[in-house]
């Protein structure tokens, strides 16, 4: 709806919003914005309920005022709005309910977080339909004792506030199925199980008072716009079609500029035809972007917060949950990690293929102070942890390696800053797995030394490379576990300790995803896990949509494990089987800005 400043600017016309059933008088924020808008009110947010809003009775059955400066709602508010079945006034300044508002019968989903609750009315007990309630963030030191008895509630959310006790009654519910409360102070059930999550909440409280619960994705193939430079020194005999030109090409028939095709494969160095070797190509890095944009859905959230926000049968950043880390990006954006993997590509395509890790360091420099700002960026949102030091050494510009080295010597950091952004390493030259490897070895040592993060990013840079080879049929799990066991062998072979190579053993059989433990405390950002996150989505033999869900869902560094599988699951299925959804879900500018990019990187390889 926009930026409102005051009740008495808000007419009729303004209300109805873009459908007849919703009304939207929230603010969209950026990220400065959010910040601002947590520490003092804003001149342009609401900070009571529009007058035209409470004069009549309404039909809408959607409302969201969130983000606005509301210190009440009216008691008439349900009278006027007896419809809506879905409410959010987060991050308002609200520190109490009228009684009245337990009178939305038809209400089922009420998201209160980030506001100023002191406690809940009785009355909340009727609103019988309430299905997902998000009261995280509020001052609650107590609940109302008959919680429990509300016969739809489903997902309760009371993290951050202050509550001694849980109703014992929540034990009771037939219908509960996830409860979040970390951040209190209860003694019943003890914090230490909230802290543990869901699970051992409901486990306390049904022990408490017996009860039980209960508990389960694709479309037309997408077709790359590709656009095609001149790469060919004469005009083929049979021009109808680009894949002729490079089959000539490569029977010595036609001929391409090698000046203008330096990552032009030799002959026999791939088993697929050459439509299905750029379709891999172009899946690899629209899978890894994709997984970014949805990573970033759950990133930081442990596996029972992704459960209460998102519905895992309709994942998508359109329903991105708005906090302080989600607010730096927009809906469909990517982060930090594949800006990074755009950095490499264009660092290969300004240098003919060659890579160097000076030219990295001074673009990767440029980004963490600017971003993008072809794509409106000011500055490199993101950045964090190892990079944010090594960037800021003395040398860093002239001598990348010598800056990690410096920056690895006052800590141990074995992030995954690296490993994430690494794929089109193994799109160039994959033809050479030597010079695969060495190229992944010399980025990741521009910002991470560790031999674990070395290892880890040439086992990724391998495993695409092997898949683009086309020598392995990936249908198959016995010839899937050869190419996997030739990857490891590359990776490695960086490892001298003893404990370094039994980690990278581990991580390398990961079965599932739990085996990876991706919220394991201060191991999130661990290297090994987006490695082990990418082994487990191909070992699942799921497609592209299902596997990336269920990865996201689990939270902890969503957008680094997500890019990771996303580069390797494209890569296996191609940019023709990726869910169109999420690809048209993203920001349009953005895509045809990458576009421009992979079509340079296929005229490169002459590729049709």
């Amino acid at each position: 709806m926009g930026n409102i400043e005051s009740s008495s600017k808000v007419n009729v016309g303004q209300l109805q919003g873009l459908s007849p059933r919703e009304l939207n008088i929230s603010r969209s924020l950026a990220y400065e914005e959010y910040q601002q808008h947590l520490k003092e009110d804003s001149h342009d947010a609401l900070v009571e309920f529009p007058l035209e809003l409470l004069s009549s009775v309404s039909f809408y059955e959607k409302f969201d005022a969130s983000f606005n400066c509301f210190t009440y709602i009216p008691s008439e508010f349900a009278i006027y709005l007896p419809h809506l079945s879905f409410v959010d006034l987060s991050h308002n300044r609200l520190s109490y309910l009228p009684d009245s508002f337990g009178y939305l019968f038809h209400l089922k989903t009420l998201l209160l977080n980030n506001n100023r609750l002191q406690e809940l009315p009785e009355s909340f007990f009727y609103l019988a339909r309430l299905q997902k309630v998000d009261l995280s963030h509020n001052q609650l030191k107590c609940l109302p004792q008959n919680l429990g008895s509300m016969e739809s509630l489903q997902s309760l959310n009371v993290s951050y506030n202050e509550l001694d006790a849980l109703p014992l009654t929540l034990g009771k519910s037939k219908s509960l199925k996830l409860i979040l409360a970390i951040f209190n102070k209860c003694k019943c059930p003890p914090q230490k199980i909230c802290n543990q999550g869901s699970e051992s909440v409901l486990a306390y409280l049904r022990n408490q008072n017996p009860k039980e619960p209960e508990e389960k994705l694709l479309g037309k193939s997408n077709e790359f716009p590709r656009v095609r430079g001149d790469v060919f020194v004469l005009a083929p005999s049979n021009p109808h079609t680009a894949r002729t030109q490079y089959v000539q090409t490569q029977t010595n028939t036609n001929a391409t500029s090698r000046i203008k095709t330096p990552l032009r494969p030799p002959v026999n160095a791939h088993y697929l035809p050459p439509d299905e070797l750029v379709d891999k190509i172009v899946g690899c890095l629209y899978g890894a972007a994709i997984g970014d944009a949805v990573g970033l859905c759950t990133e930081f959230m442990m596996p029972d917060e992704c459960q209460f926000h998102y519905d895992k049968d309709s994942l998508s950043w359109e329903h991105m949950v708005k906090d302080r880390h989600r607010s730096k990006w927009q809906k469909g954006d990517w982060t930090d990690s594949f800006d990074q993997t755009v950095l490499i590509l264009e660092n290969i395509l300004h240098w003919a293929g060659v890579v160097d890790e000076l030219e990295f360091a001074k673009s990767l420099l440029t980004w963490c102070k600017h971003g993008f700002p072809e794509l409106g960026d000011t500055v490199g949102r993101g950045v964090r942890g190892v990079i944010a030091k090594v960037v800021c050494e003395p040398q860093f510009m002239s001598d990348p390696h010598a800056a990690a080295r410096s920056v690895a010597n006052k800590f141990e950091s074995p992030s995954n800053g690296a490993v994430m952004r690494v794929a089109a390493l193994g799109i160039a030259h994959f033809h050479n797995l030597n010079e695969v490897a060495t190229n992944a070895v010399r980025i990741c040592k521009a910002t991470h030394c560790d031999p674990r993060c070395i290892a880890s990013c040439v086992a990724v840079c391998i495993i695409i490379a092997l898949i683009l080879q086309g020598q392995h049929e990936l249908t198959s799990k016995s010839s899937l576990e050869e190419l996997l066991e030739k990857s490891k062998e590359q990776g490695k072979v960086y490892l001298v300790e003893p404990f370094h190579q039994k980690d990278f053993h581990h991580y390398f059989n990961c079965q599932t995803w739990q085996d990876v433990e991706f919220c394991e405390p201060r191991m999130t950002d661990y290297t090994m896990k987006p490695l082990g996150a990418g082994l487990v989505a191909l070992r699942s033999m799921k497609d592209y949509k299902t596997a990336i869900t269920e990865l996201v869902m689990q939270g902890g560094h969503a957008t680094c494990n997500a890019v990771v599988a996303g580069a390797l699951l494209g890569c296996k299925f191609g940019y023709s089987e990726l869910p169109r959804d999420w690809l048209e879900g993203l920001i349009p500018q953005q895509v045809t800005w990458l576009n421009t990019k992979i079509n340079s990187l296929l005229d490169m390889m002459a590729l049709p």
